[in-house]
């Protein structure tokens, strides 16, 4: 059998190249669904992170206010609407450059961000626990996850985000503060709201914790075998 999984929710399942496969593994219902209307054996298989070595953080919460943003540098991530959005906090930012980001960098008011690059995974944990919250705006039909918003809620760091990916199957109102699905006009005013309340902040981070350890990573490797071992 040929098996194929999906790490993205573009819409490639109309293409006739994917017929070879037999099965196709879906990380998100976004992705189960596109393929299922298009007539593909599917399974879903959400992600899942070692929450053996993404520890929930005991230290929490800081003296400083800190905007955290995890991933590659890239247009459709909308680093430039966090920094803008943060006035008033520090962003620091996790993840390379990608091709088409140089420009978006370039355009960024940087005055109040830090961005790290080329971390190995103990360092970038690290800079992670130092985190008030976690700003992940990714636009709709594209991510996944994205795997950021995964080892934040391993690691009890609040989230805001978009309504899309793993966090839009997984996370609910009270895990995650979600903005509409493809609308960052309110992102300063929630991010002002989430930092200015601690309560809400610790409902948020423990209830993400809650979801993380559902769904371990053992669950997540059983269910892979559940397909490859037919």
């Amino acid at each position: 059998r040929l098996i194929f999984t999906m790490h993205n929710e573009r819409d490639y399942a109309k293409d006739y190249k994917f017929k070879i496969f037999d099965t196709i593994i879906c990380p998100t219902r976004a992705v189960e669904a596109n393929f299922k209307n298009h007539g593909y054996n599917t399974k879903y298989i959400p992600y899942a992170i070692n929450e053996k070595k993404y520890t929930f953080t005991s230290d929490y919460p800081r003296k400083t206010n800190t905007i955290g943003y995890v991933g590659r540098i890239t247009p459709h991530k909308r680093l430039d609407a966090i920094v803008g959005a943060s006035v008033g906090y520090s962003v620091v930012g996790i993840g390379y450059v990608d091709s088409d980001g140089h420009e978006l960098l370039k355009n960024i008011n940087n005055n109040n961000l830090t961005l790290y690059q080329q971390l190995s995974e103990d360092k970038k944990i690290e800079i992670m626990r130092s985190f008030t919250i976690l700003v992940s705006i990714s636009k709709p039909n594209v991510e996944t996850g994205p795997l950021g918003v995964l080892e934040c809620a391993s690691l009890g760091i609040p989230i805001i985000t978009t309504n899309v990916g793993w966090g839009r199957d997984m996370l609910k109102k009270n895990s995650a503060m979600f903005l509409p699905r493809d609308d960052v006009n309110g992102l300063k005013t929630s991010i002002d709201r989430i930092i200015k309340s601690l309560m809400y902040r610790e409902e948020l981070r423990q209830n993400a914790r809650k979801v993380i350890d559902n769904w371990t990573l053992d669950m997540y490797v059983n269910a892979h075998k559940g397909v490859y071992e037919l």
